[in-house]
């Protein structure tokens, strides 16, 4: 996914087991940091959409790129990335 540096993202994990979307233990922990910046990540409690699926809203104040990992409670984890482009280059 690529987006422009400032720009609001939406990030999804769908927890499953088997296949089917299950409820993780509760707190889910969204975890989001820059590629290449030392250990410095931002951490927000995720929203329950439906069952399984779970979101936050980010912002990425600089170009480059990002991982994420939303971590429940009982340590399952669903990772991703995007890629914030410079505005100047879009």
């Amino acid at each position: 996914m690529v987006i422009t540096e400032g720009e609001l993202i939406v990030l999804e994990a769908e927890f499953r087991r088997d296949g089917v979307l299950v409820d993780p233990s509760t707190p889910v922990v969204c975890y989001v940091k820059k590629r290449g910046v030392g250990e410095t990540r931002s951490a927000t409690t995720a929203s329950s959409e439906s069952t399984g699926v779970y979101t936050i809203t980010y912002t990425p104040a600089e170009a480059g790129k990002y991982d994420y990992q939303f971590k429940s409670a009982d340590n399952a984890i669903v990772e991703g990335d995007f890629y914030a482009r410079n505005e100047r280059t879009s």
